[in-house]
C-alpha cells in the first residue's frame, strides 16, 4: 500500500507545535492522529473482511464491532506511544531543550517509522486478520459438512520456515489447537486455511515460535492487535486517558440502529 504523508505531515506538525508549547502531552492523546490510523486500519479491515463489513446483519454485527473496537484501541494506544516517543525529542542528546525548529524537525524524521513503515505491515495485518475472520464464519456454517481444517502456505520462497512446518497440517474445527495457530501468525503473514473432510492423525505440530502478540483465533475473538502488543503498555496514571479515547469511538461507530451521545 502507498501511504500520502501530506495530510499527516500537517498533523504531526500541529502536534510538534502544541507538545514544544506545553499545550498537549502524550497522555492527552490526539484524536486527529487516532482518527488517521484508525481510518487507514479500518480501509485495511474492510478489503479484507468483503462487502458484508459494512453490513450490519444478525451474521457480521458481532464480528465486524469486535474488529473496529479493536482497531480504535490499537490507534488509541498507538498514538499515545507515539507521542511519548516525539516528547522525548523536546531534549536533544547533550540534554538540552531543542528549539522549535529543531524539535520539528527531529519529530518529522521519526514520523515516517510510525506512518509508513509500521502502518504498512499494521495495515497488511488488519487486512489478513479480517479475511480470516470472515473465513470463520464460513467455516462454522459448513462444519456438519467439512469439519476440519487444513493449514496452508503459500507455498513461496518468502514463506518462514516455521510457517512452512504448519503446511497441511489438519485438525477438526474444534479442535484448541486453532486457538494458537489461526493465520496470520506473524507481521506479513500469508498463510490461510482451508476446509475438508479429510481427517488426519497428525501429532500437534510445536507452536512456541508463535509470537504472543498473534497466538490468538482471530475469527473466535474479533482481536486483529492483541493486548501482547507493546503499544498497549503503558503507565497506569495514563490509563484513564486511554479508555477517554476509546469511549469516543461510540459517537462515530455505527452499531446498527444504536445511536450514543
Amino acid at each position: 500500500m502507498a501511504i500520502d504523508l501530506n495530510g499527516w505531515n500537517k498533523t504531526i506538525t500541529r502536534i510538534a507545535k502544541h507538545l514544544h508549547t506545553g499545550k498537549l502531552k502524550p497522555s492527552d492523546l490526539d484524536q486527529d492522529l487516532i482518527q488517521r490510523t484508525f481510518t487507514e486500519l479500518n480501509k485495511a479491515a474492510a478489503e479484507g473482511y468483503g462487502a458484508n463489513y459494512t453490513s450490519y446483519s444478525t451474521e457480521n454485527s458481532k464480528t465486524v464491532q469486535q474488529l473496529q473496537q479493536n482497531i480504535y484501541q490499537f490507534s488509541a494506544a498507538k498514538t499515545f506511544q507515539q507521542l511519548q516517543k516525539y516528547n522525548s525529542l523536546l531534549v536533544d542528546e547533550n540534554g538540552k531543550e531543542r528549539s522549535f525548529s529543531s524539535f520539528k524537525k527531529a519529530v518529522l524524521a521519526v514520523h515516517p517509522k510510525y506512518n509508513t513503515n509500521y502502518l504498512q505491515a499494521e495495515y497488511q495485518t488488519a487486512k489478513a486478520s479480517a479475511q480470516m475472520a470472515r473465513k470463520w464464519q464460513g467455516f462454522q456454517r459448513n462444519k456438519a459438512r467439512f469439519p476440519y481444517l487444513k493449514y496452508k502456505t503459500v507455498g513461496d520462497d518468502h514463506v518462514r520456515d516455521d510457517h512452512q512446518r504448519l503446511q497441511n497440517f489438519t485438525a477438526h474445527i474444534d479442535d484448541r489447537i486453532w486457538d494458537k495457530i489461526y493465520p496470520p501468525n506473524g507481521w506479513r503473514c500469508r498463510c490461510y486455511i482451508v476446509q475438508t473432510n479429510e481427517a488426519s492423525n497428525e501429532p500437534s505440530p510445536d507452536t512456541s515460535f508463535i509470537d504472543p502478540e498473534f497466538s490468538l483465533n482471530v475469527g473466535k475473538t474479533g482481536v486483529i492487535f492483541s493486548p501482547e502488543h507493546p503499544y498497549f503498555v503503558f503507565p497506569k496514571k495514563d490509563e484513564d486517558s486511554y479508555k477517554k479515547a476509546f469511549e469516543t469511538f461510540k459517537l462515530i461507530a455505527p452499531y446498527g440502529k444504536a445511536k450514543f451521545t
